[in-house]
């Protein structure tokens, strides 16, 4: 599962995380099934450790996170906006080539 990233420290002047992060992810179904986000078994290092407990726990990918194979239905809760760097346009880069 890919996500577009963003390093906090990177895009908030007020954070000194300096952690790659994708998408927040605070309840994750696969095929019916909840998994649990304190299972740190099946998070791996594609994930980043639980954050936000107790208040609304949730866990981070790195942008790329690994799922199981040949599942039929995904379902992803989200929460906690991150502040990603926009692209810039295709013309601009041209400019640079």
């Amino acid at each position: 599962m890919k996500s577009r990233t963003f390093v906090p420290a990177h895009t908030m002047p007020e954070s000194s995380d300096e952690r790659l992060l994708g998408i927040a992810v605070k309840r994750l179904q696969l095929d019916g099934e909840d998994v649990a986000l304190d299972d740190a078994a099946f998070f791996g290092a594609d994930w980043h450790k639980l954050d936000g407990a107790p208040d609304i726990p949730h866990r981070w990918t790195t942008g790329d996170a690994r799922l199981p194979s040949n599942l039929r239905l995904v379902v992803l809760d989200l929460c906690v906006a991150g502040r990603y760097l926009l692209d810039p346009p295709d013309h601009a880069l041209a400019r640079l080539a």
